[in-house]
């Protein structure tokens, strides 16, 4: 009698909804499988016992007769494994049962319950805890049943974007309407965790993913928003406290024209551990909210930049050609630009460097514009001439620019930018790197970057990255695929062979570093076959 009370109970406890997510909920029943009902809706057996006992009928009871049909048996409560549901028979056809709750000593993995075999059977609800139960089958006739979930099948990083309530938890992002990752964004060989944490990832044949850390307390550098990869160093903006930060990365020799801001100049040290940028013995750089894009990390990039709220723009390092007109001049401390040696650069939106040329997306009185100085033997700067210029020199040509970057290596440097949905360059073109088709050079004003033929503009563009040592670029456009040119391509854009591309980062020399929308994490050769890596979204040593 007691017995039977208790199965009573438990049979009118409602089911919870289906959620992304997983609950805790354990019983210790130890009812086997009963039989379904003779006619009507006979109800169907429970799952098995606790810790993988069998009852009369681990399937879950027999199929209720003609009529109504059987229902489906309710949640293998506790067991190491659950009983499936009753099947219905013919008529309305049973609801599929629910997966095992997996509680008990030993959570087993819960089974979702069968649909029913004729009608509107609804599937398994899955497990709800522990390891998560296996799917339902559907119905095999009428409206089909629903499949069970099969416990949390969606949401966590590598798994499939949820389609109700929140796509993804923890500090996972949905990409690409795809897959939940802990990818927020790339910069040159840095993968930026959603966490705010940030992993340089080497080039095979190594795999390690390096964390990098805060120099004074030795625990991973939290809160980055953005990060910047030089040849030698590597910088970071902490959002949070609005300030900069700079490191060694893969050579000691990281700080020998004072690249990490410090206050110091020195040729050894250890490598990814940041420190403050400072403008004076003590004095942090302040209000921080971007840092320089740059390109040139594959040759001689000893310098780095940073945007503050007031729109106002520091650089340091080698500031030969960035505050000095080529006359050679290292700053250990960040040092303001300015438009005449006096008035501070203002306005400013995004900033990319390499060692020899800068340029500027600015707010202007009425559209957004690009601004460029430094050397200009190649036409770098766009201003229809070679002539250096010592200071921000606005860019004709160009009507809604959104990105601007700047590479090369030395004096042979080609600059790109976002305009209008389109890519506009100009600069050293020898290789191709203007994107027009010819390799006529210099370019000394922006030509807009077509496809094979001249004709057909390269559209729809949302990130640009690339000008490396070799002057190669690509545009990622809307539709997630990539679109490469220059010296290590050819000398007009065309589809680079990956589909589903979330984040492009890096493009140099060597190949295309990105991330698609599944969050795998791609190093990809010029020519040659591309290594996938696993992101670490795990904890950081």
């Amino acid at each position: 009698m007691w017995k039977r009370l208790a199965l009573l109970l438990v049979a009118a406890t409602p089911i919870l909804p289906l959620a992304c997510g997983s609950s805790d909920a354990t019983d210790d029943s130890d009812d086997g499988g009963g039989r379904g009902g003779n006619a009507g809706r006979g109800n169907g057996g429970k799952g098995g016992a606790n810790v993988g006992g069998r009852g009369i009928d681990d399937s879950g009871g027999e199929a209720g007769e003609e009529a109504l049909g059987g229902m489906a048996g309710d949640d293998g409560l506790g067991g190491a494994a659950s009983g499936s549901g009753g099947s219905g028979a013919v008529g309305v056809g049973g609801h599929g049962g629910s997966g095992a709750t997996s509680g008990g000593a030993v959570g087993g993995t819960g089974t979702g319950g069968t649909g029913g075999t004729s009608g509107t059977g609804t599937g398994g609800a899955g497990g709800t805890s522990g390891y998560a139960g296996k799917a339902g089958a559907s119905g095999s006739s009428g409206s089909g049943g629903m499949s069970g979930a099969g416990g949390s099948s969606c949401g966590d990083a590598g798994q499939a974007c949820c389609t109700t309530g929140n796509a993804c938890t923890g500090i996972s992002t949905c990409l690409n309407s795809t897959a939940c990752s802990c990818v927020a964004n790339l910069f040159g060989r840095y993968l930026l965790r959603t966490d705010g944490y940030l992993l340089y990832e080497s080039d095979p044949s190594s795999t390690a993913q390096t964390a990098v850390l805060d120099a004074a307390t030795g625990l991973p550098l939290g809160g980055v928003t953005a990060a910047s990869e030089g040849a030698f160093h590597g910088c970071a903006v902490v959002g949070a406290a609005k300030t900069a930060w700079c490191w060694r990365s893969t050579s000691s020799n990281g700080n020998s024209a004072g690249q990490l801001g410090n206050g110091t100049m020195d040729s050894s040290g250890p490598v990814f551990r940041a420190t403050q940028v400072l403008t004076a013995a003590n004095q942090p750089l302040t209000n921080v909210v971007g840092i320089a894009y740059s390109a040139a990390f594959n040759g001689y990039h000893p310098n780095t930049c940073a945007v503050t709220s007031d729109g106002k723009l520091y650089c340091w390092g080698d500031l030969s050609y960035l505050v000095n007109g080529g006359s050679p001049v290292n700053s250990a401390y960040a040092v303001q630009i300015t438009t005449d040696g006096v008035n501070p650069f203002s306005n400013v939106l995004q900033v990319s460097v390499n060692d020899v040329v800068a340029c500027a997306l600015v707010q202007g009185s009425t559209a957004k514009e690009v601004w460029c100085w430094g050397s200009n033997g190649y036409g770098q700067l766009a201003t229809g001439d070679t002539l250096l210029r010592r200071y921000p020199t606005k860019v004709l040509g160009l009507t809604s620019p959104t990105k601007v970057t700047t590479g090369g290596y030395g004096f042979y440097g080609t600059t790109c930018a976002i305009d209008g949905g389109n890519v506009r360059c100009w600069g050293d073109n020898e290789a191709g790197s203007v994107g027009d088709g010819t390799n006529n050079t210099p370019i000394l004003a922006p030509k807009i970057v077509t496809l094979m033929g001249g004709i057909t503009p390269v559209s729809d563009v949302v990130d640009i990255n690339g000008t490396g040592t070799y002057k190669n670029t690509c545009a990622l456009n809307g539709s997630h695929l990539a679109l490469c040119w220059g010296s290590r391509f050819q000398s007009y854009p065309a589809t680079y062979p990956a589909s589903n591309i979330a984040v492009l980062g890096a493009v140099d020399n060597d190949g295309v570093r990105y991330v698609t929308g599944d969050g795998q994490y791609h190093i990809a050769p010029i020519n040659g076959t591309a290594v996938t890596r696993t992101p670490n979204c795990g904890l950081l040593q």
